[in-house]
């Protein structure tokens, strides 16, 4: 998984050593655990040690217009349009924040 999670972050012209977190949030799952993370999100975008990915789109005009929308092409934000993340072994529906150890990210856990 390290090994295609860096490939897709030098994909989106990003690297792991720039970000202290780094947010997965799913557009997928419950209402409540989406706007949890949508509202740390605008709490919180203008951190640039903070990477947030946001994949399981479905409808990415509707996405794009939602609430965070305005802040989707920020320099921390990758928008996974092409579903790439489930392909990586993200399977998950609840935000999750990519933990790490010594500069080792070991896990996602959740959000």
């Amino acid at each position: 998984m390290r090994t295609s999670f860096e490939s897709f972050l030098e994909d989106n012209g990003k690297s792991k050593s720039d970000y202290t977190r780094i947010l997965v949030i799913p557009n997928a799952g419950c209402t409540g655990c989406i706007s949890r993370a949508e509202s740390f999100f605008l709490e919180q975008y203008n951190d640039q040690k903070i990477l947030f990915i946001f994949t399981l789109i479905s409808d990415i005009k509707l996405f794009e217009s939602g609430r965070i929308g305005p802040y989707i092409s920020n320099d921390n934000v990758i928008v996974d349009q092409r579903g790439q993340l489930p392909k990586l072994g993200f399977h998950s529906q609840y935000p999750c924040v990519l933990k790490g150890e010594d500069n080792e990210y070991i896990a996602l856990v959740p959000f």
